[in-house]
C-alpha cells in the first residue's frame, strides 16, 4: 500500500512531475527517504521545501553514477569510428 512506502523514488529525467510530490507526501506518512534518480535534485529541493516536514527527510541523488558508463561509451565510439566499423560492416555485408 502507498501509506507503508519510506522511500520515494523521483525520476525527474523520466517525465517525473515535481508537483504531485505533495500529494504523495499526504498519502505516505511514513516516508523516510527521498532519492532522485538524477543526479541533479534541483526540482526537488523547492518543492520538499515547501512541505512541512520535507527538509528533515535525507535526500539522495545519482551523482556519480553515470561517471563510468559515461566513460566506456565515449572509449567505444572513439574507437569505432577510429577502427571504421561502419566500413567493415559493409564490407562484410557486400561479401555475403
Amino acid at each position: 500500500e502507498l501509506g507503508e512506502a519510506e522511500v520515494l523514488v523521483f525520476a525527474a529525467f523520466a517525465g517525473g512531475n515535481p508537483a504531485v510530490i505533495p500529494d504523495v507526501w499526504r498519502a505516505c506518512p511514513n516516508l523516510r527517504w527521498v532519492h532522485s534518480l538524477a543526479a541533479g535534485v534541483d526540482t526537488l529541493v523547492p518543492v520538499l521545501s515547501a512541505i512541512p516536514g520535507g527538509t528533515a527527510v535525507p535526500l539522495t541523488n545519482a551523482k556519480g553514477v553515470f561517471s563510468p558508463s559515461l566513460a566506456e561509451y565515449a572509449l567505444c565510439a572513439m574507437l569505432h569510428f577510429n577502427k571504421q566499423v561502419p566500413r567493415l560492416q559493409r564490407n562484410r555485408e557486400n561479401r555475403a
